[in-house]
C-alpha cells in the first residue's frame, strides 16, 4: 500500500493547522478564566472587606477587668493601633489617682501616691552655691545666703546665732575673736542684695540685731557690722546688751528675755543658746549658724534642766514655728566643745556640726 494515497500531504497540514487553532483556543479561554477568577476574588475582596468593617465599628468595646482595679476597655483603631481607653470609676480610692500617658496610646493606669518621706532622718540641706552653684547642706558650694566657716546656707534667709559670753574671750583669745570678727563681717559682706538676714547674740539673755531678717543693702549690712564691734570687748561688755544697762541711745537693739517664749518662760542661765535659738525659730529663717564653745546650763524653778530636756525644749519650739520641716541649723563648735550636744540639735533639723580652733585660723 502506498502511504502517500492513505494520509494525504494536504490532509497532515490541515490537521496541524487545527491543532493550533484548538491550543490557541485553549490558550485564550485559559487566560480568560484566569481573568475572570481574579476579578470576582477582588470583587469578593472588597464586598468582605466593606462588610466586616461595617462590623468591627460596630462591635461594642471589649473591657478588661482585673481585680480591685477600675475597668478598662479596647477599641480597635485604624492601622492595627489599639487605643486604651479607662471607664470612668464608681469610687476611686484615695490612693490611685495619678495617669500615665504614653506615646500612641491614651491610657488613665491609676498609680498609687508614695507618701513624702520624714525629713527628720534627712541630714542634707538644700542650699545651692554661692553664685548659683551647686551643693546641698553640707556638701560642697556655697549658699545663696551665703556661708559661715565655710559650710553653706540653705536659702537666702539667715540669722547669725553667735556666742558673746565671757569664756569665749578665754577659748579664742585676742587673735581667736578677730578671727570670729573678720568671718562675720565676711559673711555679712558676701550676702546679695536678695538675700535677709540677722544677728542674735547670747550670754545669760539674748540681743537681737532687728526684729526679724531685714535685707542684705548696704545700709543693713553697715549697720550689722558696727552691732558686731562692742561684744567680746572688757573696756564695753562682754556678754549680751539686754540686762547689763547697755544704753538703747548707743546702739539700737532687740532684747531677748526668757519670759518673752512660753517654751523659756521661767528659765534662767548661761550659755543661753536654747533661749537664742527659740527666739530664731521664732522669725522662720531658712537656715541658723550657732557657734559657741559650750552648752546651756539652763535652769528651771531651782533645778538645773538635763541636756534632753533642754534638747527637748528646742526641737518642740523647732517643730511648733516649722522648723524642723524648713529650717537648717548648722553648728559652729569653737575647740570642739559641746561638739556631741551640738550634733543632736543639727540632727533634728538637718544640718552639719564643723569644728574650729580660733586661735589657729
Amino acid at each position: 500500500m502506498n502511504l502517500d494515497e492513505t494520509f494525504p500531504e494536504e490532509l497532515s497540514q490541515q490537521q496541524v493547522m487545527a491543532m493550533v487553532a484548538a491550543a490557541e483556543a485553549r490558550k485564550s479561554k485559559m487566560v480568560a478564566l484566569m481573568i475572570a477568577i481574579g476579578a470576582h476574588v477582588v470583587l469578593i475582596g472588597g464586598l468582605l472587606f466593606v462588610v466586616f468593617g461595617e462590623v468591627l465599628e460596630r462591635q461594642p468595646n471589649l473591657i478588661i477587668s482585673a481585680p480591685y482595679t477600675p475597668l478598662e476597655q479596647l477599641k480597635p483603631a485604624k492601622k492595627d493601633l489599639v487605643q486604651v481607653k479607662a471607664q470612668k470609676p464608681a469610687a476611686p480610692s484615695a490612693s490611685m489617682s495619678k495617669v500615665i500617658v504614653a506615646q500612641n496610646v491614651v491610657s488613665a493606669i491609676p498609680m498609687p501616691i508614695v507618701e513624702e518621706f520624714d525629713e527628720d532622718t534627712v541630714n542634707f540641706g538644700t542650699g545651692f552655691g554661692e553664685g548659683m552653684g551647686s551643693g546641698m547642706g553640707g556638701f560642697g558650694g556655697q549658699g545663696r545666703g551665703g556661708s559661715f566657716f565655710g559650710t553653706p546656707a540653705a536659702g537666702n534667709s539667715i540669722i547669725l546665732v553667735i556666742d558673746v559670753s565671757t569664756s569665749m574671750d578665754r577659748e579664742c583669745g585676742e587673735s581667736g575673736i578677730a578671727a570670729i570678727r573678720a568671718e562675720i563681717e565676711r559673711t555679712i559682706n558676701a550676702l546679695t542684695p536678695s538675700s535677709r538676714f540677722n544677728i542674735i547674740c547670747f550670754g545669760n539673755l539674748a540681743d537681737g540685731f532687728k526684729k526679724g531678717p531685714v535685707g542684705a543693702s548696704s545700709k543693713n549690712k553697715k549697720a550689722a557690722i558696727t552691732f558686731m564691734k562692742d561684744y567680746y570687748t572688757r573696756e564695753g561688755f562682754t556678754r549680751s546688751r539686754t540686762g547689763n544697762n547697755y544704753s538703747d541711745k548707743e546702739m539700737p537693739y532687740v532684747p531677748i528675755r526668757p519670759d518673752d517664749f512660753k517654751a523659756m518662760k521661767g528659765t534662767s542661765g548661761g550659755s543661753r543658746y536654747d533661749l537664742a535659738l527659740v527666739a530664731a525659730f521664732e522669725q522662720a529663717p531658712e537656715t541658723i549658724f550657732l557657734l559657741t564653745d559650750g552648752q546651756p546650763s539652763t535652769r528651771l524653778d531651782g533645778q538645773t534642766l538635763s541636756d534632753r530636756d533642754i534638747l527637748n525644749i528646742v526641737k518642740k519650739a523647732g517643730r511648733r514655728t516649722g522648723g524642723s520641716k524648713r529650717t537648717v541649723v548648722n553648728g559652729i563648735s569653737v575647740n570642739g566643745i559641746a561638739k556631741g550636744f551640738l550634733r543632736d540639735i543639727a540632727k533634728a533639723f538637718r544640718g552639719t556640726v564643723k569644728v574650729i580652733e580660733p586661735k589657729k585660723l
